[in-house]
């Protein structure tokens, strides 16, 4: 049903706000060990807090709003609307800037690390 321009355009969004959301994970953690870790441990409850696997009314709102901040729940929700639905691309205009929000907000938080990190080794 989609269009496959669409479907590249929003799919480069989800690519760049999981490439920034996985930059800014791995840099927040000292040691490189602990990332995998953490990402194992979160795969289950990001699964279960979409709502695709679990009824959505009977998840928390605070785990809703935690799950705003993750990449995957707009790029799920404009995927589905894309894909299954047969919208077009004005239809998940909302999943899209929300990407590109989050993309800016993590790589922005990647650098603020990167920069307290390495603060001497680059003066």
């Amino acid at each position: 049903y989609a269009n496959s321009l669409n479907l590249i355009i929003f799919g480069l969004a989800f690519i760049v706000a999981t490439a920034s959301f996985s930059i800014f994970l791995g840099f927040s953690f000292g040691r490189r060990e602990f990332v995998p870790q953490v990402a194992l441990v979160m795969s289950m409850p990001l699964l279960f807090g979409l709502g695709v696997i679990f009824p959505s009314e009977s998840i928390p709102s605070a785990i809703k709003i935690f799950m705003d901040f993750v990449p995957i729940t707009p790029s799920v929700r404009g995927f589905l609307k894309l894909n299954q639905m047969g919208a077009d691309f004005g239809d998940v205009w909302g999943e899209f800037l929300h990407l590109l929000l989050l993309a800016l907000v993590y790589a922005f938080g990647a650098y603020l690390i990167l920069q307290k990190r390495f603060k001497n080794a680059w003066q």
